[in-house]
This record gives C-alpha cells, structure tokens and sequence, in this order.
C-alpha cells in the first residue's frame, strides 16, 4: 500500500466513522470498497468502486444514492448526518408551516423541504446563501408560466434547454448559487427580447 492509498483509507476511515460505519472492507478480487452504514435496523451495505480511485466526497455521493429504503444523506457542507425535522424548528414563527417535513443538518444549519407524501426531499441540503439563490430563480422562473408566456411543462422544457439539462437534473430544488444565476439570466435575457419584438 503507498502514502497515496493510506491517507485515503485514513481520510475514509475519518468520514465513515461521523456517520456510524460498522464496517469496512475492501474486496480486491473486484475492485470494490464495502463498507456498513449503521442508520437502523439492519445495517445498509454500500458498495463504491476502487477506493483507490475515489476521492472521499464521492464516497459521499455514493452513500447519498445508495439510499436502499432509508433516507440518508449527508451534508455538503460539513458531512454531517441529516436529520428529519418538522417546520416548527425550522420556522418556529410561521403556524402554516409546522406540519412541513425538511431535512437538517444540525451542525451547520443546511435544510431541504420534503414532499408531503413521500417525505422525499426536494432538493439538496442548502445554506442560507444557497436557499436565497433557489429562492431568485424560482421567483425568476415562475413568472414565466404563472404569467401565460409558456404552460408549466412548456416553461419546465425551455429551462432544461437553456440550462443544458435532462428533465431529471432540471430541479431549482437541486441547482447550486452558479445555475441559480443562470436561471434568472436566462430568464431575463428571455423577458428582454420579447420586449424589443
């Protein structure tokens, strides 16, 4: 094993630990690091290919998508566990929306809302900087279909246009502060040319 293997297995065994490992191992004949998350009853096992080719932040995507029936995910920011919460401790002052379900990240304070149904988060873990940003686009974006300039799904397959993206990755909910600006960019970029037509 070099430095270069070492440190990473060090820096794994650094992360794996904040977020309740039971368990790692590597697996050499295929090439892949297996590793138990405890996160309830049973354990989850999460496969990642060669940790010797991985960095640690796509461990976190890994462990982030390999969700199984469980919600897990971690924070970008600080690589803390998240923690299902109600609207009362987000907004403590707002009645309407105590019944809301978020995602929190106690330590840094990073929050993403949930489906009502589902409890699914809508998005990623965002900071205030971030929230702020979502909140320009979507007031950007919305405009164009609550005003009648596109039906919803028309407005929705023009943004994935002009962001270059599927209809999978096109959610506000999941963009960061630099696609946040090019959302209301292109919105305006769009408001300006139908006023000069």
């Amino acid at each position: 094993m070099n430095n270069g293997q070492e440190q990473f297995l060090q820096e794994l065994a650094d992360l794996m630990t904040r977020h309740g490992v039971l368990s790692i191992g590597f697996e050499a004949s295929i090439g892949v690091c297996v590793f138990k998350a405890r996160v309830g009853d049973p354990p989850i096992s999460i496969r990642v290919p060669d940790p010797y080719i991985a960095r640690p932040s796509e461990l976190l995507d890994a462990v982030n998508k390999s969700k199984a029936d469980r919600d897990i995910v971690v924070c970008q920011y600080c690589h803390g566990k998240a923690e299902r919460v109600t609207g009362k401790e987000i907004y403590p002052s707002r009645r309407d929306l105590w019944g809301k379900k978020f995602l929190r990240c106690q330590p840094c304070g990073a929050y993403v809302g949930c489906h009502d149904n589902t409890g699914k988060p809508l998005g990623t873990l965002a900071n205030s900087h971030l929230r702020t940003a979502r909140k320009n686009a979507h007031t950007s974006f919305d405009c164009l279909w609550r005003n009648g300039a596109f039906k919803r799904h028309e407005a929705y397959g023009w943004l994935q246009n002009r962001m270059g993206l599927s209809a999978e990755k096109c959610h506000i909910g999941s963009f960061d502060v630099q696609q946040c600006r090019k959302v209301v960019d292109e919105v305006n970029a769009y408001k300006q040319r139908k006023k000069e037509n």
